[in-house]
């Protein structure tokens, strides 16, 4: 599997290009990333080019690559972005000419029909995201559109997924605080990912410290979480508890967001 977006060292890397080839690397790691996501924010674009103000995006936007659309809670509503940038057709063809056979994913061409209530915590993702590329250790990651392709019936779908070193660490963003069923079965789908060796580590992140700390106790070994089932009715009901294994909590990292 080509991760792609990769660190590789980028200093290094654009320094030995011409202007002309770092412009056109900058350009394409900013189509992967929207592709990759399905959309993204101006700032979160020209911080991965290392711009200042609207440089790389709206150059972009006014090639016909991206199309910027306007939000419903942009200004209002903090932490979701006045607009977003989604590829256009001709963009979309610039990026699949670029990928290997796996790497492709079904994209959604009409900005209008992405889910406005997940732009914040879609931005989170990014951010923290765009954020530890500049690790040494990186290597690339995955979103959840990837994961979703990939993943067994069955298996936890972290926000996504990075991958730094050898280790997979699975992220979290939890912005919320989920309660009764779905907290349990997040607490327990979380602690098999880690066991079952799809993820070696979690990574939670929220703004909210009450759902950090909430959430840090419950990812501790020995407690014991319910297990929720379907009855012939399908409807829940609690079956058993689950057990965390022991030690589990020294591979849970949870981290107030800041807005980096």
């Amino acid at each position: 599997m080509n991760y792609e977006i990769r660190n590789e060292n980028r200093e290094r890397l654009l320094a030995g290009m011409s202007p002309r080839a770092r412009g056109k690397h900058k350009e394409q790691l900013a189509l992967k990333w929207i592709y990759k996501w399905g959309w993204s924010a101006p700032s979160v674009i020209d911080s991965l080019a290392g711009n200042v103000g609207r440089g790389l995006s709206s150059r972009l936007v006014k090639r016909g690559l991206l199309i910027e659309t306007r939000t419903g809670n942009g200004g209002i509503t903090k932490g979701v972005p006045s607009k977003i940038l989604t590829l256009t057709r001709t963009g979309l063809n610039d990026v699949e000419r670029l990928l290997d056979e796996d790497e492709l994913l079904p994209y959604e061409l009409d900005p209008h029909k992405i889910k406005q209530d997940f732009l914040r915590h879609g931005l989170y993702a990014q951010k923290v995201t765009a954020n530890v590329m500049g690790s040494e250790k990186f290597i690339g990651f995955q979103t959840e559109k990837e994961i979703q392709r990939i993943a067994e019936s069955g298996v936890k779908q972290h926000d996504v997924i990075w991958h730094i070193g050898n280790a997979r660490i699975g992220v979290e963003i939890e912005l919320t605080a989920k309660w009764n069923r779905p907290f349990d079965q997040f607490i327990i789908g979380c602690a098999q990912s880690i066991t079952s060796g799809a993820v070696n580590q979690l990574f939670l992140i929220s703004d909210a410290p009450a759902i950090i700390k909430r959430y840090k106790q419950a990812l501790t070994g020995g407690n014991q979480i319910p297990r929720w089932v379907q009855n012939k009715k399908r409807f829940w009901e609690t079956n058993g508890l689950f057990t965390l294994p022991e030690g589990i909590e020294r591979k849970v990292l949870c981290q107030e967001f800041k807005d980096y």
